[in-house]
């Protein structure tokens, strides 16, 4: 399937419903049930793969597109994965999107992916927590390894490109004269 193919059908599912960002700002904070945390982690995943798509075709650099595709196609397979348990739970998987951010700016659209999957682990972590969780825990354990991964990829991501700024920056630096 083409990337275009694969993201019209992916835009199609996803402009059923969107959530508020104020209803998300903490998801782990409120969220009791098992099934409504299953509904958050879903609906996360969705604005992970918008935010990762949109990323990928912002910056140009090669390095980056790489790591964003590579976390959106693990971000398809937790929702495909979330998908599957909230059918078992006797539910329907049609939830709203997590509000996604974006910038022009590389460090700030790794930083913005960096505290997005700070956010993942959290409600994985929290989700494995509840007593419901039990019968999807082989399932569900891998997630947050999954986002940690995602979240280093990034972190390093970030720092390299830090560390390229001020490189640039003491570069240009006229030298002391004594």
């Amino acid at each position: 399937m083409k990337r275009r193919e694969f993201l019209s059908v992916i835009l199609g599912i996803l402009s059923e419903a969107a959530i508020s960002p104020s209803a998300l700002a903490n998801p782990t904070d409120n969220i009791q049930d098992f099934f409504t945390m299953c509904t958050v982690a879903l609906s996360h995943e969705y604005g992970a793969i918008i935010q990762y798509v949109n990323h990928a075709g912002i910056t140009k650099s090669k390095k980056a597109e790489s790591v964003f595709l590579k976390n959106m196609l693990d971000e398809v397979k937790h929702a495909r994965e979330i998908a599957k348990i909230l059918i078992k739970e006797g539910g329907f998987p049609s939830a709203g999107i997590w509000p996604y951010q974006t910038d022009k700016k590389l460090q700030k659209l790794l930083q913005y992916d960096v505290d997005l999957e700070v956010s993942a682990v959290n409600l994985y972590s929290r989700m494995l927590e509840a007593p419901e969780a039990a019968r999807y825990r082989d399932t569900i354990y891998t997630i947050p390894k999954d986002e940690e991964l995602h979240k280093r990829r990034l972190s390093n991501l970030l720092r390299t490109i830090k560390g390229a700024s001020a490189e640039k920056g003491s570069s240009k630096a006229k030298p002391s004269v004594p």
